[in-house]
């Protein structure tokens, strides 16, 4: 069929259809580009939300590499620097034993020329079957001079870590319970020998934290501590601590202001003599302190620091942690007496018991919701468990897992916080059965720990002997 062009005068309407066509097209293209442009902003969500998964993942996997690796390196390190330190301490083993060879060499010539001296000096006739005796021993003395030649130490040559950083990193990544996060790292390195190490959770990891903030310094100006012994949260999160030869208790908000004062000796009956514990009791809205030699007691305060009452003159000796239930009942416990002491919320005696077969230096308190008694044995280096009838139940931590624990605590969702200062402070959170949840431990090095209680679930308060108050947050 032959075409049909358009005559001259509808050149114009067919140009303008085609431009419309065009401009349709390029409508619907962009519309569609545009369309779909929305759909990939609208999974922008989505993508945020996976990627911030990933990354909390990969950090979680990066944080458990970092603390097996402590985990791991740490003792060997530490092993390994103790052999350098004794290796460094060679020259001077052998210039000690070979000082006191010498010595012993010169003692025997010095005997010798004292023999010889004096056969030089007498006849003949003077030689007695003592003399030939006397030769003999000295004979003796001397062949076993040489017979016990010590045995030198050997001077340190090479390299004295029994491992190279390639063996170091094939162990760890083949004992990592995350083996696949690292394979992108992995595609580089030679074939991985088999360890035989079996592999950790981040549960049994030591976790090394650094102190989020920290306030207080010595002195006897407020805000000021000359040793401050004990530490509670009371109202409102308010921080309470001890300031046992200054004679008071300060309490301060979370950043570490200043907000109360209280037990000074101007205040009639209610003066505090070396304070050394204290409890906040939530029922009752109080603070129960307890007061270290020579006065032995405890005394009961208000939240705004008004004196209510003293109780426990004639019955505590050396009474050293404290805790409030939740129906308001006082535990004291006394460390070197060994003695657990029950009143009720206004100081009067309920009931007491000991058991030193169990006990050895109690030397802080916490309680259940149950009726049962959590102390922290410092000498015995765990957690001992009695009813409020006296009656032992169990002993928890008790396999090395703390050392020397110095404070123990319930947090706000039921786990039993213990803190302890062996080697460093850690931080160490169990079931109320004993079993291990978390542990954590200082970065920073404190002077001496002296308490610690935990705020909410993860918010561990320290006070330490250098007369600062530390916070950390393990979560």
């Amino acid at each position: 069929m032959q075409a049909v062009w358009p005559s001259p005068h509808e050149w114009p309407e067919v140009a303008r259809r085609m431009c419309n066509d065009s401009l349709r097209l390029l409508q619907r293209r962009m519309i569609d580009e545009i369309g779909r442009l929305k759909m990939e902003l609208d999974k922008h969500d989505e993508r945020v939300n996976a990627v911030r998964d990933w990354q909390k993942k990969s950090l979680d996997c990066l944080v458990e590499l970092r603390s097996y690796m402590s985990y791991k390196m740490d003792p060997q390190i530490m092993k390994t620097y103790e052999y350098i330190q004794e290796q460094g301490a060679v020259p001077e083993k052998i210039y000690e034993i070979l000082y006191h060879r010498a010595a012993k060499a010169d003692a025997l010539l010095g005997e010798i020329n004292k023999c010889s001296n004096s056969l030089l000096s007498c006849s003949s006739e003077a030689y007695t079957e003592m003399n030939y005796q006397l030769i003999v021993s000295l004979t003796q003395a001397v062949d076993s001079y040489f017979e016990q030649k010590p045995e030198l130490p050997a001077m340190p040559e090479g390299d004295p870590l029994p491992f190279s950083g390639e063996e170091i990193w094939n162990g760890i990544v083949m004992a990592g319970s995350r083996r696949t996060m690292f394979l992108p790292f992995l595609k580089n390195l030679p074939p991985l020998s088999p360890c035989s190490s079996p592999g950790l959770s981040v549960r049994s990891l030591r976790l090394k934290l650094n102190y989020t903030s920290s306030f207080g310094s010595f002195g006897t100006d407020m805000g000021q501590f000359s040793e401050p012994a004990g530490i509670c949260v009371g109202k409102d999160g308010l921080i309470a601590v001890t300031d046992t030869k200054n004679n008071r208790v300060q309490v301060f908000d979370s950043i570490g202001c200043l907000k109360l004062t209280f037990g000074h000796s101007d205040v009639p009956g209610g003066g505090l003599m070396y304070p050394n514990c204290v409890a906040y009791c939530r029922l009752t809205d109080r603070y129960i302190v307890t007061e270290r030699t020579p006065v032995h007691q405890a005394q009961i305060f208000s939240s705004d620091g008004r004196f209510i009452k003293k109780f426990g003159q004639d019955l505590l000796q050396f009474p050293r942690g404290v805790c409030v239930d939740k129906e308001g009942t006082i535990i004291i416990i006394e460390c070197k007496v060994m003695r657990i002491n029950l009143f009720d919320r206004d100081g009067n005696l309920i009931r007491r018991f000991t058991n030193p077969s169990v006990l050895n230096f109690p030397i802080s308190v916490c309680c259940n919701d149950n009726q049962q008694i959590f102390i922290a044995d410092n000498r015995r280096h765990c957690i001992v468990v009695f009813d409020y009838n006296g009656r032992f139940l169990r002993t928890m931590c008790d396999n090395g897992s703390i050392s020397f624990p110095i404070a123990i605590a319930i947090t706000s969702v039921g786990e039993v916080f213990v803190a302890d200062n062996h080697q460093s402070f850690n931080m160490s959170f169990f079931t109320q059965n004993g079993e291990p949840l978390r542990v954590y431990e200082s970065r920073n090095r404190h002077l001496h720990c002296l308490a610690a209680v935990v705020q909410n679930d993860s918010r561990v308060i320290l006070s330490t002997k250098d007369y600062r108050i530390y916070t950390y947050d393990c979560k």
